[in-house]
């Protein structure tokens, strides 16, 4: 069971919690909406851990900054959206893969310097090399895609390998 901090009190996420979570991540949520947003415990959630994109109706995420929370259902809900995500978008991962785990960046292609400025760093906000899908968020350098990342990395599962060769997707 999941607890945390919040204004001085633990708060507690119970398996039942992280049970329903991962219901819904294999009925598709988040790339299929729930009927009713307001009935799934957790949506904006797993939003966030799919895309970084942050609302301010989250269940168990209480801000942007907070990495604790996020590594703690990331480490829960992992396996499942994955699974998920490449059911979706193969040959690509949700946002917490990259910036949630300790990982390499995405390579930059091309030889001339980065004069692109840096990016915001914010205390609890994934390292600037990981925070925008393996490579800088404010940098419009090209990098090369997801898919030829997790096929150099060996990375990619067994289906993504056979159904989609790696130079066709971005």
């Amino acid at each position: 069971m999941a607890v945390r901090r919040e204004l001085g009190r633990a708060r507690r996420i119970s398996d039942r919690d992280v049970e329903q979570l991962r219901e819904n991540v294999r009925d598709g949520i988040p790339f299929h909406q729930p009927q009713s947003t307001y009935q799934e415990r957790g949506y904006a959630d797993l939003i966030f851990l799919s895309t970084g994109a942050f609302y301010a109706v989250t269940d168990f995420i209480t801000t942007r900054d907070d990495r604790e929370m996020a590594l703690e259902l990331w480490g829960a809900l992992r396996e499942e959206m994955i699974l998920n995500h490449v059911k979706h978008k193969p040959q690509t991962r949700p946002w917490s893969f990259y910036a949630l785990e300790d990982r390499e960046s995405r390579r930059r292609l091309g030889r001339a310097p980065c004069t692109c400025r840096p990016g915001v760093s914010r205390p609890g906000v994934p390292p600037l090399n990981l925070s925008c899908f393996g490579r800088p968020s404010e940098c419009r350098c090209e990098y090369e895609s997801e898919a030829e990342y997790l096929k150099r990395l060996h990375l990619l599962t067994p289906d993504e390998r056979k159904k989609t060769p790696c130079w066709n997707v971005t």
